[in-house]
């Protein structure tokens, strides 16, 4: 007679591996996610650590590269602000302009990029080895880190220099922030997953990035032109950005119904991405 399998007394028994999150509910599926990073955590670190020391190894000015490459792109824009290629901004800097616009743009396209580039390099190595790849994707995201945390130095300072003190309201710019964060990252996680089956979708992001950062503000106050200043109600990027701008500088935030929109879409995608 063979013994009858005992049954699972929970749904944090329940799950075992990533693959059998589907059958929990959303929030043991998050608490099992979690457990699994937290469990190789060291193995994580290591890898963090690694991902920034491997941007300036052999090179002759070592780690100086990780301060100067993360800037670049600023300066970029700013001398061709200079050249006034750009038009005015009004009261406000147009090298604070596009330092802000710049550094979070790279911040939440990284977050929709690196799962989606993680995922597919290394679906293969984590499958043969116990390191899962929630751990590899959370690893990976150390150059975003590094080079984000450069860029809000150099904002700041641009920041104090051009503009002054920003306005009181300043210190509620972590809540957009964290919104446009769970948002893009979520939207990363989903689209990381749906890459490995149909290869195409990393190469159509691609290309909608190379477009976006035209279409989203970052650079041209482009909502000042009535063609264009209904259809950026529509794009996150453009009203995250410019949330944060706003806020830092006249301590208002100017469409505050879509960025509650999109925050509240951003826990969805967060928490559907996270379960998949």
């Amino acid at each position: 007679m063979t013994a009858s399998r005992p049954e699972p007394r929970s749904a944090e028994v329940q799950v075992r591996s990533p693959w059998q999150r589907q059958g929990v509910g959303v929030f043991a599926a998050l608490v099992a996610l979690w457990r699994e990073i937290a469990s190789f955590r060291w193995h994580i670190a290591t890898s963090f650590s690694q991902g920034l020391q491997s941007q300036s190894r052999l090179t002759r000015l070592g780690a100086v590269w990780n301060y100067i490459l993360p800037v670049v792109p600023i300066t970029v824009y700013s001398a061709l602000m200079a050249l006034r290629f750009f038009p005015s901004f009004g009261n406000v800097s147009g090298l604070v302009y596009i330092a802000i616009g710049i550094t979070l743009w790279f911040y939440f396209v990284g977050l929709v990029r690196v799962p989606m580039d993680t995922a597919q390099s290394q679906i293969r190595s984590v499958s043969k080895s116990g390191f899962p790849l929630s751990g590899a994707i959370v690893a990976s995201f150390a150059q975003l880190a590094f080079e984000t945390a450069v860029r809000l130095a150099a904002v700041v300072i641009v920041f104090a220099l051009l503009q002054g003190l920003p306005a009181w309201q300043v210190v509620l710019v972590p809540l957009p922030i964290l919104g446009g964060t769970l948002l893009f990252l979520g939207i990363g996680m989903i689209l990381s997953m749906l890459n490995l089956v149909y290869r195409d979708i990393s190469k159509l992001v691609g290309i909608a990035l190379q477009y976006g950062i035209f279409l989203s503000g970052v650079i041209f106050p482009i909502d000042q032109v009535p063609a264009l200043a209904t259809i950026l109600q529509f794009n996150p990027f453009f009203i995250f950005i410019e949330s944060v701008r706003s806020l830092a500088v006249f301590g208002t935030i100017p469409h505050p119904l879509p960025l509650a929109v999109f925050s509240a879409l951003g826990v969805f995608a967060f928490l559907f991405g996270a379960r998949i």
